[in-house]
């Protein structure tokens, strides 16, 4: 069924910091929430906000997560009722050594944030949505030269499906639907 929508509506206007000089980059919504982020690219800080979404009303913004710049500003998806974050250390700066991560938090209790996948390594394309989960591109966990596709269930959180490729492939994006992975690279 194809829904029409005939009117634009304003989801978040403004950064909750706007005083410390932040401003939003980056938003991403499912049909329950909300998450976005908030950079001072001046003081290299950033802050991942959510918010529940119930009809065409956005919920009371509540922080899960911030940081400086020894970590990238965070890639975002939401899924259903989750909300998810991908962190990365920067290629320069304090971090390089830290684990990659992605972390999660249920709209209902964003205050519970869990960290679902770690790799070594930082991941190579930012993570993505899909119907019922989401796909995220670590290195294979004993290769420094293979990425590896990872599908991630958003109903628990769970590896479902992983697809290793060859070490002369480099993914640019990637997806994941009724067969399964799909994918762009180069050589």
């Amino acid at each position: 069924k194809r829904i029409e929508i005939s009117k634009r509506v304003t989801v978040v206007d403004k950064a909750q910091v706007q005083k410390s000089g932040f401003e939003i980059y980056d938003c991403r919504m499912s049909e329950y929430a909300l998450v976005w982020t908030e950079s001072n690219i001046l003081q290299g800080t950033w802050n991942v906000w959510c918010a529940s979404v119930i009809g065409m009303q956005i919920g009371q913004p509540f922080k899960v997560a911030s940081g400086d710049s020894d970590w990238e500003l965070p890639s975002l998806a939401a899924v259903g009722r989750h909300i998810y974050w991908q962190m990365r250390p920067s290629a320069e700066g304090n971090a390089t050594d830290q684990m990659s991560t992605v972390m999660t938090a249920h709209i209902a209790s964003p205050n519970n944030v869990k960290e679902i996948y770690s790799s070594n390594g930082r991941f190579c394309t930012p993570i993505y949505a899909s119907n019922k989960g989401i796909v995220i591109t670590p290195r294979h966990p004993e290769s420094r030269s293979n990425y590896q596709l990872t599908y991630i269930s958003e109903e628990d959180g769970q590896v479902r499906d992983t697809m290793t490729l060859p070490s002369l492939m480099t993914p640019l994006e990637a997806g994941y639907g009724t067969y399964g992975f799909t994918f762009c690279t180069t050589f």
